[in-house]
């Protein structure tokens, strides 16, 4: 945290132990954007005060998928 910003950055799917969690990528990135949103919970914020945010897929057919997961996650209202 710098001042009002929160800076959340290199986040995975992977567990602790380095393993890739979830079976394909929505699943992955699903899982990413949850502990996105637990990092800027943590700092007093939330994926709803999202300014930026940059996915790196290795498949680019992945694509669709990614973007439906975190459109998922972004837009989905409050809880």
């Amino acid at each position: 945290k710098n001042g009002p910003l929160v800076f959340v950055s290199g986040t995975t799917s992977l567990d602790a132990k380095g393993r890739v969690q979830g079976k394909d990528a929505a699943a992955q990135t699903m899982i990413t954007m949850r502990k996105i949103e637990a990092a800027l919970k943590s700092a007093g914020a939330g994926l709803a005060d999202l300014m930026r945010l940059t996915i790196y897929v290795t498949d680019i057919r992945d694509m669709g998928a990614v973007r439906t997961a975190r459109t998922t996650m972004c837009f989905r209202g409050p809880e």
